[in-house]
């Protein structure tokens, strides 16, 4: 049922979307002889909406419909990263389970969890240190 009416709200944001790209297009300079603004240039910049159940990084406040085509992750991608560091560790348990070996999580160009020190302390662990 969601799928019905997500379509046409997906084709009514990329109409209003079509129209903010074109009005980030109108700028204009202000010649450098005007008092006050001279030297300035003037214009939109717009921000376009997100379509939705599709996902995107936001760089500031803005307000959200969040879950609206099942479980969505919310996080911080910088400062308190507790949750990306859970999210590292269930992958890392996941694919330990399934024999392992060296990987590495990066999120945004940053990384977030190497596996393979992770996994020596578990088989350590397993063999009782030996």
């Amino acid at each position: 049922m969601w799928s019905i009416a997500k379509a046409p709200l997906n084709l009514i944001i990329r109409g209003i979307n079509s129209l903010i790209r074109g009005a980030n297009k109108i700028h204009f300079d202000v010649p450098d002889w005007v008092p006050g603004l001279g030297g300035k240039t003037f214009g939109f910049n717009i921000k376009e909406i997100p379509l939705l159940a599709k996902g995107t990084v936001v760089r500031g406040p803005t307000p959200a419909i969040i879950g609206e085509a099942g479980a969505e992750a919310v996080m911080p991608l910088e400062n308190n990263l507790e949750y990306l560091d859970y999210i590292a560790d269930k992958l890392a348990t996941k694919i330990g389970a399934n024999g392992g070996g060296y990987y590495i999580l990066n999120i945004d160009g940053r990384t977030v969890q190497r596996g393979m020190a992770k996994r020596k302390q578990e088989l350590a662990f397993a063999k009782n240190g030996g």
